[in-house]
């Protein structure tokens, strides 16, 4: 699920630029890298890509990391950048979120679920009865 990507590829959007779509139909074809001397967005790129580093990456509804879709530099495509979105212990686990953790858990769960994928991190824990602050 989380090993390619499929879709807009590139920098990061700034906050105060609009967004490329997320993704993409898998059967879109692949198309050229936007040309920057002809465009003010940042170059983005369409099709799948491969992440090898990032499928080892685990999924928690609250993640203390994030990938971002990289320009790498002319000639080089996109690399795939974890961001912390939180300070990480020495020997804590990376994990991002699969799908849109803003989402209430039901809808989370049902988007897991169409991948054969049960979420049990503490948050989902919590919002089947494990705990407090159901969310």
């Amino acid at each position: 699920m989380a090993c390619s990507k499929t879709g807009s590829f590139g920098p990061a959007p700034s906050p105060s630029s609009p967004s490329a779509p997320s993704s993409a139909p898998a059967s879109a074809p692949a198309s050229a890298p936007v040309d920057a001397s002809t465009s003010s967005a940042s170059p983005r790129y369409e099709g799948v890509g491969l992440f090898p580093l990032t499928c080892l990456m685990n999924h928690s509804c609250e993640p203390n990391a994030e990938v971002h879709f990289e320009d790498a530099g002319p000639g080089a495509g996109v690399v795939a950048a974890v961001h912390a979105l939180r300070g990480v212990k020495a020997g804590e686990e990376l994990r991002h979120s699969y799908v849109d953790e803003t989402r209430p858990v039901f809808l989370r769960a049902a988007d897991l679920a169409a991948f054969g994928f049960r979420c049990d991190c503490a948050r989902c824990v919590r919002a089947r009865g494990g705990g407090q602050n159901i969310n």
